[in-house]
């Protein structure tokens, strides 16, 4: 059997135990692992032998096993395996933020969990550690921000204002601002402020990386009645934010039809099921950038039916890639019959939000959180 099987198996054990008042009896262990008593028995002799409280009580000639709340070896810690095996994860979703104040914090607690556990435990949870993984492909660096992040977290906490030199995205030189802060946000793998800028005159959202330099000012800020943090996080599809959400309607080919139905990609969308298999998502997001990069993504299995001045933006960029970025390619035939082309997505002959009769039947709507916020501008730096 596969170690990561056992481990699977034996970590079970300790969750079942955990949620059972009374306990269980080496019977029911094996109606809910699927195994033989013979294994039950080999796997509680394991974990009992690593240190986890495992024990045994016999009620009316029956045994059942339990498991107690806190480890009988050593100082008394005050989490459950389950509590224990959950920080041991948090510690990897926290990777994007080695060398803040979050991710340093909590190494710091875990270093006092272990301090209190055998060295079995200790080894058991780093081994069922290993059967959960977490990707960090496109993440950003964070290391070097760890005294900007504490600086603002401290300046938001007090409202005071900070003055930062921030390198735009396709500026050649970087530029002061005086922002009042909001709130952080993270945001595939960065860290996102969204602040009122005084130079701009409204509120952006900034990438921590790009900030060079900070310090807070002693000049303290009201937030403007007008922001809500929440319908800012809400409305974006990603972080850019610019106004009023806008209705953005885009037809999915059955290629990727169930990619986009297995994922909240936004608070307001609805899915509309075609009757080739295809489908329309609608959603309001302000901010229409990170919406263009998306759909690209799909190639030619999405296509953009609203608004029309997506529509136009997605159409140009497209032309681009065909007439300048792969032209050579293409006069060379490299793109004609290759392995795995994908024919184009075609949006349906009925309206773009067809009727049950225009969809032959098949529609079927999934609608998540549809609320009108007030209009609101703001951009991304």
């Amino acid at each position: 059997m596969p170690r990561g099987d056992q481990l699977i198996r034996q970590w079970t054990i300790i969750r079942v135990l955990e949620n059972s008042r009374f306990g269980l009896s080496v019977d029911d262990l094996v109606d809910q692992l699927s195994c033989s008593r013979r294994t039950v028995y080999r796997d509680l002799d394991v974990l009992s032998a690593v240190g986890f409280p495992i024990a045994s009580e016999t009620h009316l000639g029956k045994t059942y096993w339990k498991l107690g709340r806190e480890f009988d070896r050593g100082p008394r810690v005050p989490f459950t395996p389950t509590e224990l095996m959950a920080l041991y994860f948090g510690r990897d979703l926290l990777a994007p933020l080695r060398g803040t104040f979050l991710s340093e914090g909590l190494d710091s607690a875990l270093g006092k969990i272990r301090s209190t556990l055998t060295k079995e435990v200790v080894d058991y949870l780093s081994r069922l550690r290993s059967t959960f993984a977490v990707t960090q492909r496109g993440l950003a660096d964070h290391r070097d921000l760890s005294r900007t992040v504490d600086e603002i977290v401290a300046a938001i906490g007090v409202r005071k204002k900070v003055k930062m030199v921030y390198k735009s995205l396709g500026r050649t030189e970087p530029r002061e601002h005086v922002v009042h802060p909001y709130l952080l946000t993270f945001h595939a793998g960065a860290l996102y402020l969204v602040a009122h800028s005084e130079t701009h005159g409204e509120v952006r959202t900034f990438h921590l990386g790009r900030v060079l330099s900070s310090e807070s000012v002693d000049e303290s800020f009201k937030v403007s009645p007008s922001f809500s943090g929440e319908k800012w996080i809400r409305e974006s599809f990603g972080v850019a934010h610019d106004g009023a959400p806008t209705e953005v309607r885009i037809h999915f080919n059955a290629e990727v039809a169930q990619l986009i139905r297995e994922r909240t990609w936004h608070g307001s969308q609805e899915i509309e099921d075609q009757a080739d298999g295809s489908i329309l998502l609608t959603m309001k997001v302000s901010g229409l950038l990170e919406v263009k990069f998306w759909v690209l993504s799909f190639g030619a299995r999405a296509k953009i039916l609203a608004p029309p001045e997506l529509v136009a933006d997605v159409a140009a960029e497209s032309k681009k890639l065909v007439e300048h970025v792969y032209r050579e390619e293409l006069e060379a035939g490299l793109g004609d019959g290759a392995a795995g082309a994908t024919k184009t997505t075609r949006a349906p002959a009925t309206k773009a939000s067809p009727t049950g009769d225009d969809a032959g039947g098949a529609k079927r709507s999934t609608k998540r959180a549809r609320k009108r916020s007030p209009k609101r501008s703001g951009k991304t730096s």
